[in-house]
């Protein structure tokens, strides 16, 4: 509107200058220039109405609707100069050039619109991408998450029945008095959410503690984390399969006592979690990391730090030590 009314202004005032203005038609003439905005606004919402298809159409509805739109604009402006001369001739001559200069004005706005849609389709295009590939992402996470539930479930309840066997009642009770706890905790957890490492290992001393209630001095345990690394951040429950691991093929095939051993340390910018255990390489452990455990943690690690973090597996045959290493980037500290 800013655009046209200056136009008609300029264009007044150098005709008047020049002698050519006939202020009597002066009307005539804002009348024309609001019809061009008119037109400009019905040429944008026909092209707002086919939105979304494809460029060549696009460029098809353009060139149309420029030729139409100036084709209007050039009749209208023709019966306002047969007006001024009172001769009553239609220049064919004038039309054609009014209609050409602006079809090509109005084919050159069409071009820019027709470009911001596109660019707004794609804009909208790369948030819904984005979108689905968060919520994929968090599906996955989930869907990781809830995997080692019912795993870590399944054991404990194994414990808490070889309990009973032996006659061990109250502990037992004890024991799922516990692993209802924990559950608890755990399960308020946001899968996609991250934890300080010091309350990771916090989780993880309940979890250790249910198994000591079955395995009682069997198992010793020996946590080494640098107070300053307590606050390192590490996906939620990323220990626990490792842990468990550490016990079911640790410290369950160990006659006598069997010890776990937790460490971490940084270096540089990473962060290395250490969990070891003794085992009995006849006993058929897993060595080479194919089990649900194992695998479950390899997956979330991908997903939450993508090609930025790994583990490893050592199974020492020779030393009778087992031993996973978690390497990911060192963040919070």
């Amino acid at each position: 509107m800013l655009y046209c009314g200056a136009i008609i202004v300029i264009t007044t005032v150098i005709r008047g200058v020049l002698g050519g203005e006939s202020y009597g038609l002066t009307p005539f003439r804002v009348g024309l220039f609001i019809l061009a905005e008119a037109l400009l606004l019905l040429v944008s919402y026909v092209l707002l109405l086919n939105r979304g298809r494809r460029l060549r159409r696009m460029a098809g509805i353009s060139v149309l609707l420029s030729v139409a739109a100036a084709s209007a604009y050039g009749l209208v402006d023709q019966a306002i100069n047969m007006h001024e001369t009172r001769q009553g001739a239609f220049d064919a001559r004038d039309f054609g050039y009014n209609v050409l200069y602006g079809a090509a004005l109005i084919f050159g706005w069409c071009s820019l619109f027709v470009a911001f849609l596109f660019s707004f389709d794609l804009i909208e295009r790369e948030r819904r991408i984005h979108a689905w590939r968060e919520e994929a992402l968090e599906a996955q996470m989930r869907a990781l998450r809830y995997q080692v539930n019912p795993h870590f479930l399944f054991n404990t309840m194994n414990s808490a029945v070889g309990l009973m066997e032996e006659g061990a009642v109250e502990r037992a009770q004890i024991m799922l008095l516990s692993l209802s706890n924990y559950l608890r905790t755990t399960l308020m957890l946001d899968p996609l959410s991250d934890l300080s490492l010091s309350d990771e290992l916090a989780l993880q001393r309940q979890y250790l503690d249910i198994e000591r209630e079955r395995f009682s001095d069997r198992m010793q345990l020996h946590i080494d984390v640098p107070q300053p690394l307590g606050h390192a951040l590490v996906p939620a429950l990323i220990l626990q399969p490792l842990l468990e691991n550490a016990v079911k093929h640790g410290v369950c095939t160990v006659p006598g006592a069997a010890e776990i051993a937790l460490t971490a340390r940084s270096a540089g910018d990473r962060l290395v979690l250490t969990v070891e255990n003794d085992f009995r390489p006849e006993s058929g452990t897993r060595a080479r990391g194919a089990g649900i455990g194992l695998v479950n943690v390899r997956q979330r690690l991908e997903a939450h730090y993508p090609g930025q973090a790994e583990l490893a597996i050592e199974p020492g045959l020779a030393s009778r030590r087992f031993r996973v290493t978690v390497n990911l980037p060192l963040r919070g500290v």
